[in-house]
């Protein structure tokens, strides 16, 4: 018997870059080498056509109409007005073909429960407009984020968390009767590196995210400047404020938005330590696809990242100042300690966080296997 999802998503990778995104691409690539039939409902993009998935004849793009507006918030316009065509759209489906329906974001914020529909298993990814901010304008956009999140994940059977504090965040909003299920990001099995790289000297350091004000990138340039120490660090994404990075002992490569596989981990390879300064999170798949590279990470204590980076494998802070003391302690570890926190970091990753291993987990929760 053909096993049969339906995904719903705003979007995939490398159409869309975003750690949701990146997610909903491995998920469906995971699922269809194990010969699923998939069909993935989102926004209408003529990239689709070429994308990695097109070709197969397992899976069944619906391209939907996502409406883009210029007003403040409008964002969150875009957000329902496309989960209410999703929802009609899902009138138009045989649902009884379908075992599920996994859903990604707020795809879910408009749909009504009904007997007729699947089970819906629902990810908010990071949860981030219930964690600290540090701007006021950021608190009252959270406000309205909080309503619309908590509007998708009452409208799921199920709700797929992160774990960690993102798992204490869902039965906190949910309460005690809510069915929340673990599932993280994860790691191809192709991706984990057979031998992790000798490290270097000074050690190179990485950064990669957007240029959100919740990655910490502020802290992190005050904590670079004040330092006192040569430090190289390479940095992939947006990088607009660096130029209030002035420090004359350090060394900066910029390498931007890089949506190309083979060069995105190409830089990575050539990095012993990833910086995670950020404020709020949920579980960062570039901590995961570090580590499977044998990097170890300098992070905030945010989000769900507990689960995967502590003390034996980086280092794991509860403030900036302790931050910029990890920082130093990386700069100053023994060759022989580094390097056995970059092995227990790929160790972590190959045991815990493949694809492999989520999709197992997944397939109980809906079939009970």
């Amino acid at each position: 018997m053909n096993k049969r999802l339906l995904i719903v998503t705003d979007g995939l990778y490398p159409v869309q870059i975003g750690g949701m995104q990146k997610h909903a691409f491995y998920l469906i690539r995971s699922l269809l080498e194990k010969a699923y039939q998939i069909d993935v409902v989102l926004p209408k993009n003529d990239e689709y056509r070429s994308h990695e998935f097109a070709s197969n004849n397992l899976v069944n793009f619906h391209l939907l109409d996502r409406p883009t507006y210029r007003f403040p918030l409008h964002y969150l316009f875009e957000e329902r007005s496309f989960s209410r065509s999703c929802y009609a759209h899902l009138s138009q489906l045989d649902l009884n073909e379908f075992d599920a329906i996994i859903t990604k974001g707020f795809t879910t914020s408009e749909w009504k429960k009904t007997d007729g529909l699947p089970k819906i298993f629902s990810q908010i990814h990071g949860l981030e407009m219930f964690q600290p901010s540090l701007s006021f304008g950021q608190r009252i956009k959270n406000l309205f984020l909080q309503k619309i999140a908590i509007d998708s994940l009452r409208n799921a059977d199920v709700v797929l968390s992160y774990g960690g504090k993102i798992m204490d965040l869902h039965r906190r909003l949910l309460g005690k009767k809510a069915d929340i299920r673990l599932f993280t990001g994860g790691i191809p099995v192709e991706k984990l590196k057979r031998q992790i790289t000798f490290s270097s000297n000074p050690r190179r350091f990485l950064f990669i995210g957007r240029d959100e004000r919740r990655k910490g990138i502020p802290e992190l340039i005050k904590i670079l400047n004040e330092s006192k120490r040569e430090i190289e660090l390479s940095w992939i994404g947006e990088s607009p404020h660096l130029e209030s990075l002035t420090n004359p002992k350090f060394k900066l490569t910029k390498h931007g938005v890089i949506s190309d596989a083979a060069s995105y981990f190409d830089i990575i390879d050539n990095s012993d330590i990833l910086l995670v300064p950020s404020i709020s999170e949920g579980l960062p798949t570039v901590i995961l696809e570090a580590m499977a590279r044998g990097l170890c990470c300098i992070s905030m204590d945010v989000g769900a990242i507990a689960g995967v980076v502590n003390n034996e494998n980086g280092w794991l802070v509860s403030s900036h100042q302790e931050f910029a003391t990890a920082l130093d302690q990386a700069l100053d570890i023994s060759q022989d300690d580094l390097m056995s926190k970059k092995q227990k970091s790929l160790e972590k990753i190959s045991s815990e966080y493949t694809w492999s291993q989520l999709i197992s987990r997944l397939e109980g929760y809906i079939y009970g296997e």
